[in-house]
């Protein structure tokens, strides 16, 4: 992961799932950003993005900033980085994150996500696919009840990392 006190307790290998959680506000998005970074620069990661929160635009300079250490807006405190050190962020962003927006204005679902992530996966090399938040994703139709609906998704989850051996990190922002 990059981060001490995190790879004592896990390791991110390809072909696995991991489910973020935790308290609103506590950083659950932050962390991903981080890892992600972490993956990118360490390991030459590669990832499919699917980040339904922000706009591509603000994501691009929250890695920009992880990437350059410094801020993107002038701040009045801290320095910010120049014309030149931003575009060096966005080259570095675009060779290592393609992000899965909906341009269409359909609603997400779990396959769609997929079937992009599938087409990043072949085009780049993603090894990484990240799903933030989950709650962005409609409902799989005909399924009874909401239990077996996350049961479903998680399985089709595991199973598409599984099948092309990448590791996806899927961002669970609880309601309470």
């Amino acid at each position: 992961t990059g981060i001490p006190s995190v790879d004592d307790l896990m390791t991110i290998v390809p072909g696995q799932l991991s489910i973020i959680t935790g308290l609103p506000g506590s950083g659950k998005s932050s962390f991903i950003d981080q890892l992600m970074h972490n993956l990118a620069v360490n390991e030459n990661w590669k990832f499919a993005v699917a980040s339904f929160e922000n706009p591509v635009a603000i994501h691009i300079i929250k890695l920009s900033e992880l990437k350059i250490g410094k801020c993107f807006f002038e701040t009045g405190t801290d320095e910010r980085m120049t014309y030149e050190e931003s575009q060096k962020a966005l080259k570095w962003v675009n060779e290592h994150f393609l992000f899965l927006d909906q341009k269409d204005g359909e609603p997400a679902t779990i396959e769609n996500i997929l079937d992009s992530a599938k087409q990043a996966i072949m085009r780049l090399g993603c090894r990484g696919v990240v799903i933030d938040p989950a709650n962005f994703i409609t409902p799989t139709r005909g399924v009874e009840n909401e239990h077996q609906g996350i049961s479903l998704m998680l399985s089709r989850l595991l199973a598409f990392a599984r099948a092309h051996d990448v590791h996806i990190f899927f961002v669970a922002h609880p309601a309470k």
